[in-house]
């Protein structure tokens, strides 16, 4: 019998959804329940689940909006927001669940756990063992859930509750209507989200209570199976009401399980906790989040297998968790040598004859480290936690540089427990190799904290035990394969209050001192190799959150005797400052040409949306004209990007080197190897080893050269004072540039700075970029574009777009005239906060002595925040060698403007690509298909976990296609 209905709650039990989190517990019977039954199924069950999110339909279940549809079409036509529903044998016990995400108990939704709308289908899997079927009696489930729900013991339907009727329910099926009042309140206005964890105000209780509804079911026992059965539950959305105000619409999901209990009268045939207790071993992904709360799952399945894929030279990562109730001891991780089973993908050019005459990989090649709970992220540390309930086992798989390529299969022993586990591990090595991380093509930019690690570790500012500790943490930078490094020679600035370049006083005279600085940058020199950007960061503006007016004295630190201590210099400008500052810039340019570091990568810093007034980088012209400038902005900090040292130049004068942008957003600039693009997408990636793991190929996405501004070390810490202090941004205030960015990927373990499983997940999603990067290197080598050099003009027009609504600030137009033959290409930008407008246009010429007269006619696109339009310009300029000056006058938008323009002319200055593009080859389009594939997957604007976790099985394909490209290239 199922009965379905409504009712009034008293209480509803709460949770904080998880939908990225791994969460599992043991599935036991429980004992002394009320009535003598037990439960089968409940809060402590593990359960298995697949979500798929979609934007909300709109309109009635029978009537969508106009313009939405709810059939399969519908779910095919919106994959970029999450996945795709499960397999249509997703309800069989036989069906393999191992790669669906896990979480214990219901509630999938509650008061609680409200989310935004997007939750479209919710699959619950949950499994009890059964020893004798014909002695289960009066099995009995209770189900409270929102929007519709279908209920399948073993396969089979049992139960429906508000879905429409019919033998097949399809996966895009909406649920019956929602009351208009379980979204407003009784004024008509939309209702709160989220109550956290206490009930709703009494006013608007019974419409809260309106959203959960009901099914009692009582479960045919003919079902049963002996061993293990499988409950699945189907749980879907319903439509939002049109007229709903349109903050309303996005207040709740209207799909979850609340609360499920599946019960019997009585333990005759069940399973008893005996039979399940006992340690549990078990596989888990490494990019899933494993933290302190997770148990062991229902074992009532194998453990799993390791199955991961590593380039020659390369690495991967395996997880196996060790799960005891009563505390795990004893624990000893035997990884065993990795034998080839077959010959794989074709072997390196450097192989013999005989592609497996390297023979095994050895068990040294695998490091064994444990998981330790005690910060956000856990440390992998050396030795298991002897007696925790739970001890997470990473494994790296390191590939020899001598490896021939194939399969190789090998296992991990866990012993010394009650129930010793063999896990079997397979290992593909396609023959593709990579370089070592000082080797990556991707720029990577992690921020060291010197202050951070005095003040976690307490102990002196650079002293031999601060530097013990800051070598740590440069091994860490060198396993990333970390390219820009930065020092601070001023104090208190939005990266703490630790500069390595302090200064010494003698009378009203300074003088820099580079002992600590030496000591510094000869340890990285040592430890982490030649970075591709040095910079020195000389310039923040004055107080919290202040914009520089250039009468702010610059904080530095004195040492005075053995002491450091904080003080002030005059303005840059002041009195005695161009000498000193002079002399300081000219020290650290002698001190990197003799480590051997590039000379143009010394980079100035460092400005963000403030720039620094160009009367202060008129005064850093004199004091050090051979260098550049670093800058991490919206975009706006750095309107003009470009290959020219002219077309870098700032409306304040300072040319920029080195660019970083501070959210993810498409990448229209072009860069070289020494001038690149990088993005801090601090809106998207978080802290979580799937995170981590997606950020080199998310920037790769946006058409970036890597990524940037990444804290390493920069811990919370607590002063001697009392003070809980976190040295990035607190001193100076970089505005909302650093975002949800997270500040440290590390862990503070007494030893030292420790990596993390989103440490190392990163270092894993990068090799995966740079198999990207080979595929397309090789690609450009085996089909060639043909091009021609052209002259190209670059021309700013001050002010062409009139004032930015956000700033307020006159835009610039960039407009670059590509010419080839009589044809000229018009390819105009227009910078933005956070962004660019990019567009086309037409232009005719006229060119006299010394001179040139432009016809432009430019449409640019819109972007996410400022409108695009058209427009028509007159533009006459002047040309000295190269540099352009002149005037325009024209209209954008309807509306007039005139100024002045600069710019450059440039012979033979542009590559243009002509002719036919490469014919798409059957590789050309395999590789194609495996980068957007895998891009796919990592998008963090794709919600869908499961999307994530199929990444690494993504990059595998990259990797072979890297090998096979390079065979191609030397045939």
């Amino acid at each position: 019998m199922t009965t379905v209905m409504h009712r009034r709650r008293t209480s509803v039990s709460c949770f904080t959804a998880a939908t990225c989190l791994w969460l599992a517990a043991a599935l036991l019977p429980g004992r002394a329940q009320s009535q003598d039954r037990v439960t089968v199924l409940g809060e402590k069950t593990v359960w298995r689940y697949h979500a798929v999110l979609r934007e909300p339909v709109v309109g009635t279940a029978r009537q969508p909006a106009e313009g939405q549809t709810v059939g399969d079409n519908w779910i095919l036509q919106n994959t970029d927001f999450s996945s795709i529903p499960p397999a249509g044998n997703w309800t069989a016990p036989y069906f393999d669940d191992s790669r669906w995400l896990t979480q214990e108990g219901p509630p999938f939704g509650g008061y609680g756990s409200e989310r935004p709308v997007g939750l479209a289908l919710l699959c619950v899997r949950g499994r009890f063992l059964v020893n004798d079927p014909d002695r289960v009696k009066d099995l009995k489930l209770a189900l409270d859930y929102r929007g519709g729900a279908v209920v399948y013991l073993n396969g089979q339907e049992i139960a429906r509750g508000h879905m429409p009727k019919g033998r097949h329910v399809d996966p895009s099926a909406l649920a019956n209507d929602y009351p208009r009042e379980a979204f407003v309140t009784p004024e008509g206005e939309a209702l709160l989200p989220n109550f956290g964890k206490a009930r709703p105000p009494a006013e608007l209780a019974e419409r809260y209570d309106a959203r959960i509804r009901s099914l009692a079911v009582d479960v045919p026992g003919k079902l049963l199976e002996r061993g293990p059965n499988v409950l699945a539950v189907e749980l879907h959305r319903t439509a939002i009401p049109p007229d709903l105000p349109v903050e309303g619409r996005g207040a709740w999901d209207t799909a979850g399980m609340v609360s499920l209990r599946l019960s019997a009268g009585g333990d005759a045939g069940l399973a008893t906790a005996d039979e399940l207790a006992g340690t549990q071993v078990w596989v888990v992904n490494p990019l899933v989040p494993v933290d302190a709360a997770t148990r062991a799952p229902d074992g009532l399945t194998d453990p799993g297998r390791i199955e991961i894929a590593a380039p020659v030279n390369g690495f991967a990562a395996g997880q196996v968790c060790v799960g005891s109730a009563g505390g795990v001891r004893g624990l000893k991780v035997v990884p065993s040598e990795l034998v080839p089973i077959r010959k794989g993908v074709r072997p390196l050019e450097s192989r013999g004859s005989d592609p497996f005459s390297a023979g095994k990989i050895a068990a040294s090649q695998v490091r064994v480290r444990y998981a330790r709970f005690r910060y956000k992220l856990p440390a992998l540390v050396d030795r298991p936690i002897e007696g925790a309930p739970l001890v997470p086992v990473w494994l790296t798989f390191h590939v020899p540089e001598d490896a021939a390529p194939g399969k190789y299969a090998g296992s991990v022993e866990l012993k010394g427990i009650d129930k010793p586990v063999s896990v079997p591990v397979e290992l593909t090595v396609p023959g593709w190799r990579v370089g070592s991380p000082r080797e990556w093509r991707q720029v990577i930019n992690y921020l060291q904290s010197p202050e951070s690690l005095a003040g976690q570790y307490r102990v002196p500012m650079w002293s031999d035990e601060h530097f013990r500790l800051i070598e740590r943490s440069f091994e860490l930078m060198a396993a990333a394969g970390n390219d820009v490094l930065g020092v601070q020679a001023v104090g208190r600035s939005f990266f703490g209050d630790d500069p390595v370049i302090v200064f010494r006083r003698q009378g009203d005279e300074y003088t820099p001192e580079f002992k600590f600085f030496d000591r510094y940058t000869q340890l990285y020199d040592r430890v982490v190799g030649k970075p591709l950007f040095f910079a020195v960061h000389v310039w923040t503006w004055g107080g919290r959150g202040t914009v520089e007016t250039g009468r702010e004295p610059v904080v530095i630190k004195e040492l005075r005797g053995g002491e450091l201590v904080t003080a002030e210099l005059p303005p840059f400008g002041g009195p005695g400052t161009e000498e000193l500052w002079r002399t300081t810039l000219e020290g650290v340019r002698e001190r990197v040409r003799k480590l051997g570091w590039r000379e143009e990568g010394i980079l100035l810093g460092t400005p963000g949306d403030s720039m620094p007034l160009p009367s202060t980088v008129r005064f850093f012209d004199r004091v050090a004209p051979w260098a550049e400038w670093r800058v991490l902005t919206h975009g706006v900090g750095c309107r003009n990007w470009g290959l020219s040292r002219h077309k870098r130049t700032q409306r304040n004068g300072m040319v920029v080197g080195y660019l970083e942008i501070a959210r993810w957003i498409p990448n229209g600039r072009r860069s070289t190897w020494d001038h690149p693009v990088t993005s801090n997408s601090r809106d998207h990636i978080g802290i979580q080893p799937y995170s981590q793991y997606a950020m080199p190929g998310f920037s790769a996405l946006g058409g970036y050269d890597g990524f940037c501004w990444k804290g390493l070390d920069y811990w919370t810490f607590t002063t001697p004072e009392g003070e809980r202090r976190n040295a990035l941004n607190t001193y100076v205030h970089f505005g909302n540039v650093i975002g949800a960015t997270p500040r440290w990927i590390v862990a503070p373990e007494p030893e030292g700075p420790t990596a993390t499983p989103s440490f190392e997940m990163m270092r894993e999603g990068a090799l995966a970029c740079e198999a990207v990067r080979a595929i397309r290197q090789n690609l450009d080598t085996l089909y060639p574009r043909a091009t021609d050099r052209c002259d190209v003009a670059e021309i700013f027009l001050d002010g062409a777009l009139k004032k930015q609504p956000k700033s307020g600030q006159d835009v610039e137009l960039e407009v670059t005239l590509i010419f080839h033959g009589d044809d000229i290409l018009v390819r105009p930008y227009a910078p933005n906060w956070n962004t660019g407008r990019i567009g086309a246009g037409k232009a005719e010429a006229e060119f006299t002595d010394g001179g040139a007269h432009f016809e432009l006619d430019i449409k640019l696109n819109d972007d996410r925040w400022v409108p695009g339009g058209e427009g028509s310009f007159t533009v006459d300029v002047k040309l000295d060698g190269e540099q352009l000056t002149g005037t325009y006058r024209g209209q954008f938008k309807g509306l007039a403007s005139s100024g002045s323009v600069r710019g450059s002319f440039v012979r033979g200055g542009y590559e243009l690509p002509v002719g036919d593009p490469p014919p798409k080859t059957d590789l050309a389009r395999r590789c194609e298909e495996a980068i957007d594939t895998f891009f796919t997957a990592v998008n963090m604007d794709d919600r869908s976990m499961e999307a994530r976790l199929r990444s690494r099985q993504h990059a595998r394909r990259l990797y072979e296609l890297a090998a096979e490209t390079a065979a191609a290239v030397r045939q």
